[in-house]
């Protein structure tokens, strides 16, 4: 009996979500726009570059600035690539954005949602 004991606690011990290098998820929230086309920038340690994900087109120079055009209705999608994905997750910003007739968005209602 002890030993089950024992079997059950050491499988919670250590385990902080997926580590070494791979994707986090990212994800731009609006509060009532829809957005069209954002700028984005990033700064964190361990980033090392960027992935489109479904309709979302993607453009970036480097791993501090990445433009994401949306080509669907759906919301504007990316994954960011890192080298552990148990470090800090890495600070995102909106720079500018417009609406799908592109207007100009004002920044303050926007955020982008960063997951494991």
């Amino acid at each position: 009996m002890l030993l089950l004991l024992a079997a059950f606690g050491l499988q919670g011990c250590g385990d902080s979500g997926p580590q070494g290098p791979g994707a986090l998820s990212a994800v731009v929230e609006s509060r009532g726009a829809s957005v069209g086309a954002v700028v984005l920038s990033v700064s964190g340690p361990g980033v090392t570059g960027f992935q489109e994900v479904g309709s979302t087109r993607l453009f970036s120079s480097g791993t501090q600035r990445v433009v994401l055009v949306g080509a669907g209705s759906g919301p504007l999608q990316f994954n960011i690539l890192v080298n552990d994905r148990a470090a800090s997750a890495p600070t995102v910003g909106v720079v500018e954005a417009v609406d799908v007739t592109n207007a100009t968005l004002g920044v303050a209602g926007l955020s982008v949602r960063v997951e494991r």
